[in-house]
C-alpha cells in the first residue's frame, strides 16, 4: 500500500494496526479508502470482544458503525449468555443491564423461550426495557426510572463492584 509516496508492504501494515491502541487502530483505519477497506471488518467485528467487558468501548463501536439485525441478534444473546453481575453499597446483587440496555435500544427482539429461571428474569427485563423505549435516549433513561425491576440502570446506583464502573452515556 502506498501511503504519501511511501509504499508499505500489508503484512507490516496489519502489524502495525495490531500494535495500536483502541483509539488509534479506529483512527488509522479511517486514514484513507483502502486502510477502510481492508479494516473495517475487522473495527467493526471488535464489539464482540468487549460485550459485556468494556462498556465505553462496546457504545463506541455500536454507535460508530452499523449492525443488522442479525448481528444485534447474535450480541444480544451473548450479551445474555455471559451477564456480569455488580454489587451495590448494600451490599445487593443485580445484573449488569448496561450492553443488553444498548442492544434493545438498538432493535434487540428475542422472544425465545428459556427454561433457566435466571434466563426468564432477563426476558422480563428486556420486556420492561422495551416498554421504556421513548423517542429520545433521555426520555427512555427517565422512564427507567418507573421500572424497578430495572434499577441496575439507573444514574444514581452506587456501585461497590466492580471497581470502575461506568454508568449508562446519555
Amino acid at each position: 500500500m502506498e501511503l504519501s509516496e511511501f509504499y508499505i508492504d500489508d503484512n507490516i501494515l496489519f502489524i502495525i494496526f495490531r500494535k495500536l491502541s483502541f483509539i488509534d487502530m479506529i483512527r488509522f483505519s479511517h486514514v484513507n479508502h483502502l486502510t477502510y477497506n481492508i479494516f473495517f471488518n475487522n473495527n467493526k467485528n471488535l464489539i464482540y470482544n468487549y460485550i459485556n467487558y468494556d462498556y465505553k468501548r462496546f457504545y463506541a463501536l455500536l454507535n460508530m458503525y452499523k449492525y443488522d439485525v442479525n448481528e444485534i441478534t447474535k450480541m444480544g444473546i451473548t450479551s445474555m449468555e455471559n451477564m456480569k453481575t455488580i454489587m451495590t453499597d448494600n451490599d445487593k446483587i443485580y445484573y449488569d443491564l448496561r450492553y443488553l440496555f444498548e442492544l434493545v435500544n438498538k432493535g434487540f427482539n428475542y422472544t425465545d423461550n428459556y427454561k433457566n429461571s435466571d434466563k426468564k428474569v432477563i426476558l422480563i427485563m428486556i420486556k420492561a426495557m422495551k416498554r421504556c423505549i421513548s423517542f429520545s435516549r433521555y426520555e427512555t433513561i427517565m422512564k427507567i426510572y418507573n421500572e424497578p425491576i430495572l434499577y441496575s440502570l439507573r444514574r444514581n446506583i452506587r456501585v461497590k463492584q466492580p471497581q470502575g464502573f461506568l454508568l449508562l452515556k446519555i
